[in-house]
This record gives C-alpha cells, structure tokens and sequence, in this order.
C-alpha cells in the first residue's frame, strides 16, 4: 500500500521537485520537437513524391521526342542518299553511253 501511494504521489507532477518538473517540461519540449521534425519531413516526403512521379514523366516525354527525332534523322538521311545516287546514276549512264560500252 505505501509503495502504491509512493507511486501515485510521485507521478503527479506538482509533487515533483524544481529539477524532475524541469526534466519533465524537457522532455516533453524535445518530445514535442521531435513529432514537429517528423512532421516536417513527412510533409517534404508528401511533396517529393509528386515531383517525383512528374518528373518521371517529363522525362518519359523528353525520351519519345529523342526517338522521333532519331526516326526524323534517318530517314532524311536515307533521302540524302537516294538524292545523291540519282545524279552518279544518271552520269554513270551517260557515260556508258558515250564510252559505247
């Protein structure tokens, strides 16, 4: 019984002596900042996860228009090549023809 009423006595805080009562509003103050910095960082989480998943996707977009501009590149590349054959054709016919061959 007289621990039980040690116990209780002990666990209300205007029973408390200067330096438990200090120790207590401590804690309790670091306690209470260390909830705010979770807080925080779960609030910049929130927002990163969004910027996350744009940024995802404006580099998908950014991927696509490589890709066609590649597909644009070779095949004004091909066209190149086919306008630069015409003319050596037409001049190696011709002259074939003036060789007589």
């Amino acid at each position: 019984m007289r621990q039980t009423t040690i116990l209780r006595e002990h666990t209300k805080p205007d029973s408390w002596t200067e330096a438990q009562q200090k120790k207590y509003r401590n804690s309790t103050f670091y306690g209470m900042e260390h909830v705010n910095a979770v807080k925080r960082v779960t609030d910049i989480m929130s927002e990163i996860s969004p910027a996350s998943n744009q940024q995802s996707q404006s580099v998908e977009q950014i991927n696509q228009a490589i890709t066609q501009m590649d597909e644009v590149t070779r095949q004004n590349a091909a066209l190149v090549e086919e306008a630069a054959a015409e003319p050596l054709e037409e001049e190696a016919h011709r002259l074939t023809r003036s060789v007589g061959v």
